[in-house]
């Protein structure tokens, strides 16, 4: 998932999965995303609003942090990992 500007990448992603991928970027809307995300195993990005969004509706999430400190944008709960 992602918006229409991040096809591209999603292409490229999706690509480097193989066909079990399923890419939605920009396909989406925001309601049809957070559904999706409602409905994961779990969820792995670096720190992204999609990422925020997967944990506020129950995914576990894994979050990647580079420059942006994890301490200040982590998601809470217990379902959910950081790694710096």
């Amino acid at each position: 998932c992602g918006g229409p500007d991040e096809r591209e990448v999603g292409a490229r992603v999706a690509e480097a999965i193989g066909p079990a991928a399923l890419d939605l970027t920009g396909r989406t809307r925001m309601r049809q995303t957070m559904g999706l995300c409602a409905a994961l195993a779990a969820f792995a990005s670096a720190d992204t609003g999609l990422g925020h969004i997967a944990a506020a509706v129950g995914a576990p999430t894994v979050t990647l942090f580079g420059p942006t400190p994890a301490r200040k944008w982590r998601n809470v709960g217990a379902d959910n990992r950081d790694l710096v």
